[in-house]
């Protein structure tokens, strides 16, 4: 039984271990970093495995995890991570690389950087078929009363889209209200709390009632206002796998709250795809009411001709023509440096944010030793290392 299976079977989350994970700089291990280390067996660089461990390890037994059971679930770990790609695990890694001047000399791109401030306006957002659907969806959900989840790996562009919807909805309809809810950890996100944010973002006051039934009534009634004003509303949530699921039951509550046939709100839950699923699965008896009215939709990686589509929207931008930059076989090869292999086949970890580190890695390595292009040959070089 893998580890993450182990916590799931004696009710332990990840936004609860990461809080046992504390980093030398104090913060706790973030989410994606946990998420790959119980799903990849990829251990984050800033913490030593053994101390992990040896944490973990301690915790679980605290919560009346069997020995016995904690020591297969490491070692089926360690099997995990021996049958992914070992020349990918560096890569797969979402630090930033720097892009060196003399990458910029070479491939001119000394007036603009393809992949940092890369989204100023819509037309900079790239467009692949699977971006356009969750665009589409997100859209119609914040319009006409959905309830939507979207999920996608670290670096898929998540947050990226949700500016997108931000800037849609107040071009297309100017009296949208997108209620942000501003607790910066979401694990300590609660209904009272939800309530502050729609009363605060659609009034505009931030006086609320102390009781939280009053305060419940007052958030209903605001939302009612505004709704018979013209107004419509919605609930933007982002780091919502680690919301507490008495939290997301309270979200469907608010959901149906209605003005006639109108619902007052719409909902979006912004996640990454592991933890939110499994809190939202069917098997899960607690979850179940939310399940049947929350529709999924996931950001998928760069595959097929996406990845060079991508790349060259993001050239382009620093009007700079892909072939200048790529030989034909670069594609096929970053494919397959940014494939793992698992127990269910091929899993493509061709997400932009990584995508843009292997390729600023390509860059400067091509500028050190003279390559006038990346190729794929160069590509397997790095992987290699």
């Amino acid at each position: 039984m893998l580890l993450k299976q182990v916590m799931a079977k004696h009710g332990v989350t990840q936004a609860a271990l990461r809080q046992v994970l504390v980093q030398a700089n104090g913060k706790p291990l973030s989410a994606a970093a946990t998420s790959q280390m119980l799903g990849q067996g990829i251990f984050p660089r800033l913490m030593a495995r053994e101390e992990i461990e040896s944490k973990v390890t301690e915790y679980l037994t605290g919560r009346g995890v069997n020995a016995a059971e904690i020591k297969a679930a490491w070692e089926s770990l360690q099997t995990n991570q021996a049958a992914a790609t070992p020349k990918s695990k560096e890569i797969t890694m979402s630090q930033r690389e720097i892009l060196t001047q003399a990458a910029r000399d070479k491939f001119g791109l000394g007036k603009q950087h393809p992949f940092i401030d890369d989204v100023q306006s819509r037309n900079d957002v790239f467009k692949s078929t699977d971006t356009l659907y969750v665009q589409e969806t997100m859209l119609q959900a914040a319009l006409h009363g959905g309830f939507l989840a979207v999920v996608g790996e670290s670096g898929a562009g998540k947050s990226t889209l949700k500016d997108d919807l931000i800037e849609q909805l107040r071009v297309k309809n100017s009296k949208t209200v997108v209620v942000q809810p501003r607790c910066i950890d979401k694990g300590r996100l609660t209904a009272s709390y939800i309530c502050d944010a729609i009363i605060y973002d659609v009034s505009g006051s931030d006086k609320t009632p102390q009781k939280f039934e009053w305060k419940s009534r007052r958030a209903e009634t605001v939302l009612t206002d505004s709704l018979k004003n013209g107004g419509s509303h919605c609930l933007l949530i982002e780091e919502a796998h680690d919301l507490h699921l008495l939290t997301i039951k309270f979200l469907k509550r608010i959901w149906e709250l209605k003005y006639g046939f109108t619902r007052l709100i719409s909902i979006i839950l912004i996640a990454q795809p592991e933890i939110l699923k499994n809190k939202l699965s069917e098997r899960n008896d607690e979850a179940r009411e939310v399940v049947r009215r929350c529709e999924i939709v996931e950001l998928k990686p760069l595959n097929g001709d996406d990845l060079r589509k991508y790349l060259k929207h993001k050239f382009a931008r620093c009007e700079v023509n892909l072939p200048d930059v790529f030989e034909d076989n670069a594609y096929t090869a970053i494919q397959a440096a940014l494939s793992m292999s698992s127990k269910a086949g091929v899993e493509s970890m061709t997400y932009p944010l990584i995508v843009n580190n292997l390729v600023i890695a390509a860059l400067n390595k091509a500028a050190a030793i003279g390559s006038d292009k990346i190729n794929a040959d160069l590509i397997a070089a790095m992987v290699q290392r």
